[in-house]
């Protein structure tokens, strides 16, 4: 067959890709907006958590001793700090932690536009097809359920800083390595900085270009000292991080996130559907490719690292691997996913297969638009419970807890109570900032709450240096049972002094 009847998808290929998902994303955005005046305190939510440590980092400083959580705890001492400092002028600027958190968000992906234009004009893929990279990378429906909604606003600040950080790898791929190569320095120290899974599955990356190079010792040379001067300006963070991890109760967690790939239930049906879906695509569109540079040994050695991790993915052996288990599979999709739409813009496919590939495409944007919009959760207004909630908080006077919550998400209010109340809690919301005895301590609590074991409770509670206990509905009556002190009653919650 000769060579003319191969070619790459055209624009108009992805003309009503772009359409479908570039409305379906500005839905969700503007429905994201409400966060700016409405504060989330439903179980889809990250967000709340992150809001809370913008507000930490403002009143307190980096790795400053906090009083709002778990009796006093050092903030970011085991949480990487990148978007807070990215969110935190914003903040300054405007005075309002919900208003600067969704700015935050828009400014990501404005950047990750403009990052990945640059990226597809470095190598040579059209405008309208950058436009297709973005909203296929940044707003397909797994990255809005999983980042948008749920308000993975980290994880989603180190994917951006992967896209600067290809645009190096990809630029030296066949360029010998110069002083600008020293950039790389500051993309993958961020993403270190930001969300330490996505550093680590990125790592791979890097680990293309030292195979593109391995034949040259003085352009791995070059590499290595980049990497080591990467880790020498985050020391900062990781050194008094790995220095003290066994204060904090990371080492001693049970959960396996790779065992998520091994259930087959219900819940995770979706999640362990795409979990197969994408590492087959990324394998058969870097067939095509691979075929379409006449299986160049240069090509499949470089993206060797990323053919690995596809293949154990998708048998499912990163589950018993240590370190990549840790890594939770949206992780694994996204960067498989980076990866796939490259190659997919990049072929030259068979004229007589790319209409299918056009349809095909089309088809499979429609039916995750369609399962986004079934599975994953609107925006959600605040409850009467959520304002009963808020309504007890001026007349907290001391250090609480709640328990009881099934119908709202009680570390959310962990996190709006010292923000626009100044109170603190025993509990909070970064459980691996403290260590594994205390956070023993705060489930013996909540046990014995549902135990209705009076004695227990309050013994557990007066343990964390608890004065005041919320709750809501038919809990009331076991703390008031319980001989507490009433303190006041507003709708259906409850304030109790111990």
């Amino acid at each position: 067959m000769e060579k003319k009847t191969f070619s790459i998808l055209s624009n108009k290929a992805f003309y009503i890709p772009i359409i479908l998902l570039s409305i379906y994303f500005i839905i969700r955005l503007i429905d994201t907006s409400k966060i700016m005046w409405i504060f989330p305190f439903d179980f889809t939510n990250d967000i709340s958590s992150h809001m809370a440590k913008v507000y930490f980092l403002a009143q307190y400083g980096f790795h400053q001793l906090v009083p709002y959580w778990y009796n006093g705890y050092v903030l970011f001492k085991f949480y990487p700090p990148a978007w807070f400092y990215f969110t935190l002028p914003v903040y300054y600027l405007t005075k309002n932690i919900q208003v600067a958190t969704f700015i935050s968000i828009l400014l990501i992906y404005a950047l990750g536009f403009i990052a990945i234009s640059i990226f597809g004009k470095n190598e040579n893929i059209s405008f309208v097809k950058s436009i297709a990279f973005f909203l296929l990378f940044f707003a397909n429906p797994l990255a809005i359920g999983q980042l948008l909604r749920v308000g993975r606003v980290t994880e989603l600040f180190a994917w951006l800083m992967l896209i600067p950080f290809a645009i190096i790898i990809f630029h030296y791929k066949n360029r010998k390595i110069d002083s600008k190569f020293f950039l790389i320095i500051i993309f993958y120290g961020i993403m270190l900085l930001s969300h330490q899974v996505v550093f680590i599955i990125s790592s791979f990356l890097l680990l293309s270009l030292i195979l593109a190079k391995i034949k040259q010792k003085r352009e791995l040379f070059k590499i290595a000292s980049n990497i080591a001067l990467t880790a020498i300006l985050t020391s900062f963070w990781w050194f008094p991080f790995i220095r003290d991890i066994s204060q904090s109760s990371i080492m001693n967690t049970k959960y396996n996130f790779g065992h998520r790939l091994l259930e087959f239930n219900k819940e995770l049906l979706v999640e362990n559907t795409i979990s197969l879906i994408i590492p087959i695509a990324f394998l058969i569109l870097f067939y095509f490719y691979w075929t379409g540079k006449n299986k160049s040994k240069k090509e499949l050695l470089f993206f060797l690292p990323e053919i690995t991790i596809a293949v154990l993915f998708l048998l499912r052996i990163v589950a018993f691997i240590p370190v990549l288990s840790f890594i939770y599979p949206d992780v694994y999709n996204m960067f498989l996913l980076f990866f796939s739409i490259y190659f997919l813009l990049k072929t030259e496919f068979n004229k007589s297969i790319k209409k299918y590939i056009s349809i095909s495409l089309i088809l499979v944007i429609i039916l995750g638009i369609t399962i986004s919009i079934v599975y994953t959760p609107w925006f959600a207004k605040n409850t009467e419970l959520d304002k009963d909630t808020i309504s007890i908080f001026p007349y907290v006077e001391g250090r609480f807890i709640m328990v009881g919550y099934e119908e709202s998400y009680g570390k959310a209010f962990y996190s709006y109570a010292p923000i626009y109340y100044n109170l603190e809690t025993a509990s909070g919301w970064s459980q691996q900032e403290v260590n594994s005895e205390y956070l023993n301590l705060l489930r013996t609590t909540r046990l014995e709450f549902d135990n209705k074991n009076c004695e227990g409770f309050i013994n557990a509670i007066k343990e964390i240096n608890i004065t005041y206990v919320i709750s809501q509905g038919n809990y009331c009556n076991f703390l008031k049972n319980c001989n507490l002190n009433e303190k006041i009653i507003k709708g259906e919650v409850c304030l109790y002094l111990v």
